[in-house]
């Protein structure tokens, strides 16, 4: 039964063959190149989600400031007395 020492000595004093270390290379490089390209992707959907965003934020405070506008109306032509008594 090998030791862990020994197997240790045994994978470092082995011939590497180039063709494989070649091959491990490649393959690591086509993974980092499909990272980078997912990465970019999310990227761009966190730019248009962002833009859909500011989009909604601007329309939203557009549509508060319009209620608020209106609010200010209604309670300048507001009677001052109350509607029953008018009756």
């Amino acid at each position: 039964m090998l030791t862990v020492q020994e197997l240790r000595n045994k994978r470092i004093s082995r011939q590497l063959e180039m063709a494989d270390v070649e091959a491990s290379v490649r393959q690591a490089l086509e993974t980092v190149k499909m990272e980078i390209a997912n990465t970019k992707e999310l990227m761009e959907n966190v730019s248009a989600s962002e833009a859909n965003l500011d989009n909604k934020i601007e329309k939203k405070q557009a549509e508060l400031e319009r209620n608020q506008k209106r609010l200010q109306t209604l309670k300048k032509v507001r009677c001052v007395a109350p509607w029953w008594k008018i009756l």
